[in-house]
């Protein structure tokens, strides 16, 4: 039995408790920081997405960036994606990230390899790089299976940026106000999508 145990948020009390058995008293909250000051500023979108070489006339991106993992929900916005083509036939979604797993990275590829649409950055990023698809994008999807905290949403929120996830975990928690395209984590892939359609009506009306 630990003797403390430190959590990202006061959400997770509940859950640590009931699966570790640790005492509420144990438990100590120590939010996860911003990354404002690690990675470069961001930078005018249409040059950022020049570097990026989008092509004209796409409508928004969509960005899923971080180490790709299967808990991470990669697969589940890749048949969303494809799934309803129509519906963001005019966007693209970038996926980037190093992966650790050789078979994982090649399924991904797999996935994507009829899309128009998607890209996928299978490889290490640079500061640099993630400032410019941070530049270049819209929006930010991270369609956890599972978490509790992550780095990869805390980047996204210290970019700014509006973030579609489950609520599942502390991202609630970490959205705060800024959850209007959360989703209930029981909905799963309808959710998901649901969520991707409400961004889109969001940009087409800015």
């Amino acid at each position: 039995m630990v003797n403390a145990a430190i959590l990202h948020g006061n959400s997770l009390r509940g859950f640590i408790q009931r699966d570790y058995k640790i005492d509420n008293e144990k438990l100590s909250i120590i939010n996860l920081g911003n990354y404002r000051s690690i990675y470069p500023a961001l930078t005018d979108k249409s040059e950022a997405r020049k570097k990026l070489l989008i092509p004209h006339g796409v409508r928004s991106i969509f960005l899923h960036q971080g180490l790709l993992k299967p808990y991470k929900g990669i697969e589940d916005l890749i048949q969303v994606w494809n799934q309803n083509d129509n519906d963001v036939k005019e966007d693209m979604l970038i996926i980037a990230g190093k992966s650790f797993d050789a078979a994982y990275e090649n399924a991904l590829i797999s996935l994507i390899s009829n899309s128009k649409t998607i890209r996928l950055i299978a490889r290490y990023v640079t500061d640099e790089e993630i400032s410019t698809l941070y530049s270049a994008c819209d929006v930010v999807v991270l369609p956890f299976r599972r978490i509790m905290a992550s780095s990869s949403l805390m980047v996204a929120i210290s970019f700014g940026k509006p973030v579609i996830a489950p609520r599942v975990g502390a991202t609630e928690e970490l959205l705060g106000n800024a959850n209007d395209l959360t989703y209930d984590s029981e909905n799963g892939i309808n959710g998901l999508h649901e969520s991707i359609k409400r961004a889109v009506k969001w940009i087409c009306k800015r």
